[in-house]
């Protein structure tokens, strides 16, 4: 929602590679969330845990995400936010879906097919109605163990 209270929902294409971002407006009607599961649709893109499928001007394609590893999240180890996940006046939260797993299918970009087959994947999502004007953010899960994952912010 923007200062003058007009919302509106987006997707956000980072292309680290190229140095490039894509920023996509959509009508607030068109977001689509589920507060059971995560299941966000926004148009015809749909954000789930185990798979995204894209159809946007430059990119679209199916991911399937397997063997996801999520953060805890209960009242003994509070997950990413630590015991301020239980406080309900917070202006933003912070939730990790899979620190690592494996990702399977292929992606159009620009009409190049990129095949993301045994690919290594991470899934966060924040919520709230304020977020940090600036901060620093950094992930990694490209190590020779299997099965690790680094997550700074």
């Amino acid at each position: 929602m923007d200062e003058n209270g007009k919302k509106q929902a987006f997707i956000q294409v980072l292309d680290g590679k190229n140095l490039s971002a894509k920023y996509h407006k959509f009508n607030f009607e068109d977001f689509i969330p589920n507060s059971k599961i995560h299941h966000v649709r926004i148009s015809k893109n749909i954000f789930k845990s185990d798979c995204i499928s894209l159809e946007l001007p430059e990119i679209e394609g199916e991911l399937i995400f397997e063997k996801l590893s999520p953060w805890s999240n209960s009242i003994f180890s509070p997950g990413i936010m630590g015991p301020f996940s239980f406080v309900p006046f917070m202006e933003c939260y912070h939730g990790i879906l899979s620190m690592d797993h494996d990702i399977q299918g292929e992606l159009f970009l620009d009409g190049e097919k990129i095949s993301f087959n045994k690919g290594k994947g991470y899934i966060e999502k924040d919520w709230g109605h304020s977020f940090p004007v600036g901060y620093i953010w950094m992930q990694t899960n490209h190590f020779s163990q299997p099965g690790t994952s680094v997550k700074v912010s």
